[in-house]
């Protein structure tokens, strides 16, 4: 429930940027230049699977996995 900027600055690489929106960081200064060209293309692979809570909210109805009974 922290209220300010997190931010992750150096060698952020382009794999990690999803698992850090994930948990929360949103801003991103980023010196990696892959990175950098993707992000301004837009190229931002997300999460498919989920096996933990996170910062934001569960991506499709019914919660997260670790809710779910198993059968």
């Amino acid at each position: 429930r922290y209220g300010g900027t997190v931010r992750a600055t150096g060698e952020v690489l382009i794999d990690q940027i999803p698992h850090m929106l994930r948990t929360g960081i949103d801003e991103f200064s980023v010196s990696n230049p892959i990175a950098l060209r993707r992000l301004e293309e837009g190229r931002i692979d997300r999460l498919p699977h989920h096996y933990q809570p996170a910062a934001g909210s569960a991506s499709r109805a019914g919660g997260y996995s670790w809710r779910r009974l198993s059968a």
